[in-house]
């Protein structure tokens, strides 16, 4: 950070949270709307005049258009704040000099222009700004109009600051002020340098009219300009979308529809006077119109500026090949091989290179000269089957590779592309970061990863800062340093660390290869003591006497020195010379300026600057061949930069300076990318697409990082949120879909570059984060699941706190392992006993990040040491005794647990007003060390990837907070509620503010935890209360708290049940408001608990006793100690409880006894078969050590199962059910056996007729013969007994059943009982018909049986005959006479006929059944009538049908 007053660097703290409001509505009406940001006005216009804003000459006679009508006039004020600040000074033309009012809101200013004038803007350019003021008019001097109308006020926004409004003739013009603004809380009077009065002309007039341009069609390929009056003519100026408009104005049609910010020219014709429109913003159809069914813009930082989807997806395989095209192999080999490793490292894939055609799941790679209008950094990206990147330069194609490993990395199988097409380019040409190594040295090694991370995110500028002074000297004792390597000046470059030429070229190189400039500067003529301790006669302490030759020679000799020759130092295009912060003479200074501008012009090479035009106002000519950083508003503004004519960068350092534990310590993400881009500064907000505005550029300045402490792991681990946020909003800007959230998630996503893991951060397969578990009862095995094993050197097994641990021999003697380091957010606990013999400076763990060490130097406490910086705890661990140790630490410092909580201790950045640094990263490579381990032994050692704390739950945490007030709207109380402390609440500049959190419902609470930022409470009170509003001091007698500022935990006087918790101010310790980082509430918790089952667990143990398998889950439990006490508590009670009660029952020799009881109580069915459901309950007894379990066993004494409730047989079988029980003191039972029979199913069972299936509803013909029979099963008892009766008759199985005569219905039942006595069931219905052939088949069966014989037998056959060939025509009634003739025949037997009563008997139920069915009525041939139907009975003689057939 460029060194200033006290008084100016806190202001810069100032800015970095104030920014001025919007302008009113007159004031918008006046000229200047269209703001791009909500909060800063926009510089419409960048006014140019031929007289270039000075006095007019006096040659010129015509109307003084754009000419200062107030300089060199008289002028008067309400007072000066001291007489050589008088308002004179504001017209004297001189931007050095200034007027100061007296320290009072009302001050007033005017001057007299000594004549009437039409006039339409006033300049004011601002020292101490004024928060609002007024500008009035008059002719008398006496009445006064306002030029805005409607008394309107002016919101100031500083530095150059223009008001143009209506034409007024007027000859006196009027600065009222009406409110002043602090600076550094203080309030002065207002100050400018000049105030200056003009008649702008029409062209403000003409630009102010520019608002819009006509519609664009789509396929339009050239604007159509904005129309402008005759004499004038108007160009395109800026664009911030030159790929889409370029400044022709001719339009690449763009992937989807795009919205332009376009900047217009208008120039007087004549005079060359050119004005500069604001934004107008045009809209641009696009070719395709992207849909929700397509696949949506995949998450890149920086996003991509065109995007339109397919569907489906790319998908990377092992056989996946980065193909280039054979025309650009040598163009694009570098970039694929670097993208091979890359590829490898995220992808595991190990894809080869090709110069030929690429294939689906390729990655494509190609140059197409005509996308020059994309620039070097655009670049196609094109998703299908395979993924191609095409640009016009070999710098787009490499970025196009960063957005598809970006991608990749994203996707969980590290292997899927959404399909799709982009196009992709910057908005600002130039996206940097500046790196202070001068006064923070950075090894070589951080500086190349940190080329790949910039690349990694598209950042194309890395500065490196290679000189400077510091306050507090450096360890070797010197205070400036120069960190490269010179051969013709040997010596210069500082001892303590430097780069040599060949590194540095070797950067730049690198840089090169991944599209980064790394631009080195050499900062002259300030910041130079390097310098003046080299050679004395250069200068005086930081300054350089640059009115010697001598010493401006020695200056260009050194870049000559990196410049010239065959194999220069200084390979790429730009070099930066500082120029600033230079207190002796500044037209001297102005020259130096400009010589080493043109110096470093003429070596071919384009130089930087630090702006300050403002600050060193002069009259000697500076080159405007240099771009210009604009990093401090009051020293020149970019407006002012801009009118100079310099290209710029934005490096203000209320938005782009990282100061650690000076200014600003960290960046905030969510303000910048909601509030900020490039074209954003604190006094002004340039409009989007100006042309001179190149990028901006992010600074870590080193001041005091040296002696803080801070390391090249605090110093990634403040830039690198930066560099994400940044590069999003140099590369894309602001959108108008913009979430932060879905930002913020995606840069945790994307994370880290490639073969670049600078945050050391570590991912585990386990939601615990445990990444090493060494237990060393197997050897170094990692019994964390991750595979982490170590070896050992001069190690021993030894006896350990619980079972095996490791001894440490002093020397040479650790435990190696597969990493390296942890990031910030780790914890590592271990039981250790020291030996009492270690030496100063013994180690615990290492690696090239730093060591823990057991004794930190020659103090013997505990502590740690990171690159040259060393850190103490004040504890000491005790010898000769085990101490669990448990380090944490993250971003903030690292804390120590001892025992759990028997001695806490935190070192973090906050504490106190101690500016120190106490982080570290994990040293993990070696557990103990290669040249000074301690002596001692070690046991139960754990790593986890997360940051422990036992402070118990924050119950105010993400909970609803409120305070009186916000000192701006990104300070808001729910930043210190939100466990994030890069985020805060900071109150307005009063005593009396307060600040409350709602826990939501009442809790328990005994304590609150301030972290607070610089700004802290002297005085204070902690008040609680149930409802917010009857408010109790948690100290007793309402006491005031003094505050110390850090970390302050507040102990209440007693525990309390609160909803709400307020912080009441008293008495501020600064000037500004109260700044809090964090506001935290705990409850009284459990780890005294814990800790004291936990002494418990550990006498139980050292007894030796109880059950072996209760003592290991104890010490599992102990072996995991602390972590997750909470959750532990329950488990460690019952564990206790259980050996305490195995102990008391290891005399118990004695088994229980088990008794079985069975329900029924005894066999209720046949052969001491159980027929009904059998439950059996078993009871236990035993005198001594009572009952732990009782199982049973239906399977043979195998499967036994844990006997809780009555067994229920429920399935039929025969069982042999053992039961048993085991005491708590383990003894067990001998198994008793039960034998149980149990069938309570029916057999089952079914009739059979004749060998076939006999089912209910069968019908039979009665000349049919049965023979039935019962077929039953039984598996489990077995078949006893079966019968059948028929209509109630037994029957005896397989035996004849005759039916004839038995027409009708009968009934079949079948019985069948099993052993168990279980009787199953079943009737049966069958019906006997008869039918003519039955009744035939009756007669022969009759006849052969000797039962019919004679005549009658064939008599009765013709009776049956004539029936059936009746039966056959459907002439039933003519059947039934013949069954009738049938029936008379075998009543009237001749002394010939032979028929038995039985036969006699069915045949007539047959014939009887048969006429029945056919006429409905038994007939009789007698009572039948002689008609034409009448039927023929007694002959067999054929009928006139019979014969006619």
């Amino acid at each position: 950070m460029k060194r200033k007053t006290l008084s100016s660097l806190l202001s810069l703290v100032l800015l970095s949270t104030l920014f001025p409001a919007g302008l009113p509505h007159a004031a918008a009406e006046a000229g200047r709307t269209g703001d791009v940001s909500p909060t800063l006005p926009v510089t419409r216009s960048v006014y140019e005049t031929v007289y270039g804003g000075r006095a007019m000459p006096a040659n010129v006679v015509s109307t003084p258009v754009g000419v200062n009508l107030a300089v060199h006039q008289a002028v008067y004020a309400s007072g000066n704040e001291v007489d050589w600040l008088g308002p004179a000074n504001a017209v004297d033309g001189n931007g050095s000099t200034r007027w100061s009012s007296a320290l009072q809101d009302d001050q007033w200013f005017y001057v007299d222009l000594g004549e009437e004038f039409t006039i339409n803007r006033v300049t004011i350019k601002w020292q101490t700004p004024a928060s609002k003021y007024k500008l009035l008019v008059s002719n008398d001097a006496q009445h006064w109009t306002n030029v805005l109308g409607h008394d309107g006020e002016i919101a100031c926004r500083g530095g150059t600051e223009s008001t143009d409004f209506d034409d007024v003739k007027a000859r006196y013009v009027k600065f009222q002020g009406v409110q002043r603004a602090p600076v550094d809380g203080v309030f002065y009077g207002y100050s400018f340098f000049e105030f200056e009065v003009y008649n702008a002309g029409e062209l403000p007039k003409i630009v102010k009219g520019i608002t819009q341009i006509p519609p664009i069609a789509k396929g339009q390929t050239e604007i159509v300009l904005p129309h402008v009056p005759e004499g004038y003519k108007v160009s395109v100026y800026g664009s911030d979308r030159l790929p889409v408009i370029d400044q022709a104005g001719k339009i690449h049609t763009p992937l989807v529809d795009t919205k332009v910010n376009l900047l217009f020219q208008v120039e007087h014709t004549d005079t060359g006077q050119k004005a500069i429109t604001g934004n107008v913003l045009a809209a641009v159809p696009g070719q395709y119109t992207q849909t929700d069914d397509l696949n949506k813009e995949p998450k890149v930082i920086p996003s991509l500026r065109e995007w339109h989807g397919r569907t489906g997806n790319f998908t990377l395989t092992p056989t996946s090949r980065i193909v280039v095209n054979p025309a650009h192999k040598t163009a694009l080999q570098k970039a694929a091989e670097q993208t091979k490793e890359d590829l490898r490292d995220i992808a595991d894939v190990n894809a080869n290179i090709i110069y030929g055609a690429p294939r689906a799941g390729d990655l494509y790679l190609s140059i197409d000269d005509s996308l020059a209008w994309l620039g070097k950094e655009g670049y196609l990206f094109d998703v299908n089957d395979y993924v191609a990147i095409t640009s016009a330069d070999v710098t787009g194609v490499f970025f196009g590779t960063r957005s598809a490993l970006q991608i990749l990395k994203q996707d969980e199988a590290h292997a899927q592309i959404p399909k799709g097409t982009a196009r992709d380019y910057p908005k600002y040409e130039t996206r940097g970061l500046m790196i202070d190594v001068a006064r923070k040295f950075y090894t070589i090694e951080f500086l190349r990863d940190y080329v790949k991370l910039l690349s990694w995110y598209k950042m194309n500028q890395f500065q490196i800062h290679l000189n400077d002074d510091v306050g507090t000297p450096f360890q070797d004792g010197t205070t400036a340093a120069y960190r490269l390597q010179s051969t013709k000046y040997p010596g210069l470059a500082s001892k303590n660390g430097f780069y040599t030429k060949e590194e540095f070229r070797d950067l730049q190189r690198l840089g090169m290869d991944y599209g980064v400039n790394v631009i080195p500067e050499i900062d002259t003529p300030g910041h130079s003591r390097a310098f003046t301790s080299f050679d004395p006669s250069l200068g005086t302490g930081p300054h350089l006497d640059i009115t010697k030759p001598k010493t401006v020679d020695f200056v260009k000799s050194l870049f000559d020195e990196y410049i010239d020759g065959d194999n220069p130092t200084f390979i790429g295009p730009d070099v930066h010379v500082g120029t600033d912060e230079y207190w002796g003479n500044t037209e001297v200074f102005r020259g130096y300026m400009d010589t080493l501008v043109k110096h470093i012009n003429g070596k071919g090479k384009h130089p930087h600057i630090w702006g300050g035009m403002r600050e060193y106002n002069g009259v000697t000519p500076v080159s405007t061949e240099a771009t210009m950083d604009v990093w401090h508003v009051p020293y020149g503004d970019a407006r002012q930069a801009i009118d100079l004519g310099y290209d710029i960068l934005n490096t203000e350092n209320s938005y782009m300076y990282l100061v650690p534990r000076l200014y600003k310590d960290r960046i905030d993400p969510k303000y910048m990318y909601k509030m900020w881009e490039p074209n954003v500064f604190s006094d002004t907000t340039l409009p989007y697409g100006h042309p001179k505005l190149k990028g901006a550029m992010l600074g870590l300045w080193n001041d005091i990082s040296d002696s803080v402490g801070l390391s090249m792991d605090d110093s990634h681990d403040r830039l690198f949120p930066g560099v994400q946020v940044l590069s999003e909003k140099m590369w894309t800007g602001r959108r108008e879909d913009g979430d932060y959230n879905a930002y913020a998630a995606a840069a945790e996503r994307i994370g880290e570059a490639p073969n670049a893991n600078i945050s050391h951060k570590l991912q585990v397969p386990n939601k615990d984060g445990n990444v090493i578990k060494y237990s060393f009862e197997n050897g170094f095995a990692d019994a964390s699941g991750n595979g982490y094993n170590g070896s050992g050197k001069n190690v021993a097994a030894a006896d350990g706190k619980y079972g095996k641990g490791v001894r440490f021999g002093g020397g040479e003697s650790y435990i190696k392992t597969p990493l390296q380091a942890l990031g910030f957010g780790w914890t590592v606990s271990m039981w250790i006993k020291p030996d009492a013999d270690n030496p100063d400076d013994a180690v615990l763990l290492e690696s090239p990040v730093g060591q823990v060490k057991l004794k930190e130097g020659k103090t013997g406490l505990l502590g740690f040491s990171k690159e040259h910086y060393h850190s103490t705890f004040q504890y000491k661990v005790p010898a000769g005794q085990w101490t669990h140790l448990l380090l944490t630490g993250d971003n903030k410092g690292v804390s120590l647990y001892v025992n759990g909580n028997e001695y806490v201790e935190k070192l973090w950045v906050t504490n106190g007003a101690s500016p120190r640094i106490d982080t570290l990263v994990l040293p993990l490579e070696k557990i103990g060390s290669s040249a000074n381990s301690f002596k001692g032994v070690i046991d139960n050692l754990i790593v986890y990837n997360k940051a422990v704390s036992f402070d118990g739950m924050n119950l105010a945490l993400n909970k609803h907070a409120e305070a009186s007030t916000s000192e701006a709207p990104h300070l808001s109380p729910d930043q210190a509620v939100d466990g994030n402390t890069g985020t805060r609440w900071s109150s307005s500049f009063a005593d009396d503010n307060w600040f409350s959190v709602d826990l939501g419902e009442q809790q328990d609470i005994d304590s609150v935890v301030i972290k607070w930022e610089g700004a802290y409470a002297k005085k204070y009170k902690i008040l609680v209360s149930g409802d917010g509003q009857q408010w109790q001091n948690v100290k007793a007698g309402d006491a005031v708290i003094d505050g110390k500022g850090g970390v302050e935990t507040i102990k209440f006087d007693t525990a309390v049940k609160a909803r709400y918790v307020k912080l009441q101010g008293i008495e501020r310790a600064t000037i500004y408001g109260y700044s809090i980082l964090e506001f935290e509430v705990y409850g009284p918790g459990v780890l005294n608990s814990y800790l004291e089952l936990v002494k418990q667990a550990e006498g139980l143990l050292a007894l030796g006793k109880g059950d072996n398998g209760l003592r290991s889950q104890l010490q599992g439990m102990l072996n995991h100690f602390p972590y997750d006490y909470e959750s532990s508590i329950s488990p460690l009670q019952e564990l206790i409880a259980r050996l305490k009660e195995s102990i008391e029952w290891e005399n118990d020799k004695t088994p229980p006894v088990t008794t079985a009881n069975v329900s029924p109580s005894r066999p209720d069915g046949q052969h001491g078969w159980y027929v009904h459901l059998v439950t059996v309950t078993l009871s236990a007894q035993d005198e001594q050590s009572d009952i732990a379990r009782t199982e049973y066993s239906l399977v043979g004494g195998k499967g036994w199962q844990p006997y809780s409730e009555p067994i229920q047989l429920s399935t039929d079988g025969t069982y042999g059910l053992r039961y048993r029980s085991a005491d708590k003191a383990g003894n067990v039972e001998e198994a008793r056996l039960l034998l149980l029979k149990v069938d309570t199913t029916a057999p089952t069972l079914a009739a059979t007729a004749n060998g076939s299936p006999l089912t209910d509803g069968t019908e039979f013909t009665d000349s049919e013969t049965l023979a039935l029979d019962v077929q039953a099963t039984d598996p489990v008892s077995g078949i006893a007994g079966k019968t059948i009766t028929v209509d109630g008759k037994p029957y005896a199985p397989g035996t004849p059943l005759r039916l004839a005569g038995q027409l009708g219905a009968h009934t079949v039942q079948i019985t069948a009982t099993d052993r168990a006595g279980n009787v199953s069931q079943a009737a049966i219905s069958i019906v006997v018909k008869t039918n003519i052939a039955s009744m035939q088949r009756l007669l022969e069966s009759y006849h052969a049986a000797g039962e019919l014989s004679g005549p009658l037998k064939n008599k009765l056959s013709a009776s049956l005959k004539t029936a059936q060939k009746h039966e056959n025509k459907g002439k039933l009634k003519q059947a039934a006479k013949a069954m009738n003739d049938f029936k008379k025949k075998i009543s009237k037997t001749s002394g010939k006929d032979v028929i038995s009563e039985a036969a006699k008997a069915a045949l007539i139920a047959d014939a009887n059944a048969l006429i029945q069915a056919w006429t409905g009525n038994s007939y009789d041939l007698e009572s039948t009538d002689s008609t034409d139907d009448q039927l023929e009975v007694g002959d067999d003689s054929p009928d006139s049908e019979d014969v006619a057939a």
